[in-house]
């Protein structure tokens, strides 16, 4: 199963996600039928502005034909211990549930297997 990569991106004082994948026809046809998910040409990746449940919506579109790193999504200006907007309990495919949280003080995202 491919991986498929979520990260964060600032661009003109707007907060993005952005995906990356390698080049696969299922994804793209995925990737192609979420509403606002555009092509970044000098990114090389799929980018979305990011809005509450973004990532929720992003994770649970994708989440039965690829396998989902979400570990750099790190830029969460939350506090430690708080859960990352959209992704506390999610099936990631066969990785099975797990609950996403941040440690600010130590900058490291924790990923528990329930």
């Amino acid at each position: 199963m491919k991986i498929i990569k979520l990260s964060r991106r600032t661009h003109n004082g707007i907060d993005y996600i952005i995906i990356h994948c390698e080049y696969d026809p299922v994804f793209i046809k995925l990737a192609r039928s979420f509403k606002g998910l555009k092509w970044g040409e000098s990114i090389s990746a799929w980018y979305i502005p990011e809005e509450k449940e973004c990532v929720k919506e992003i994770i649970a579109h994708f989440k039965n034909e690829f396998r989902i790193d979400a570990t750099r999504l790190h830029r969460y200006k939350g506090q430690s211990g708080k859960t990352l907007p959209g992704i506390e309990n999610y099936n990631a495919g066969q990785m099975g549930p797990v609950k996403i949280t941040i440690d600010s003080v130590k900058g490291k995202i924790v990923i528990k297997f329930l």
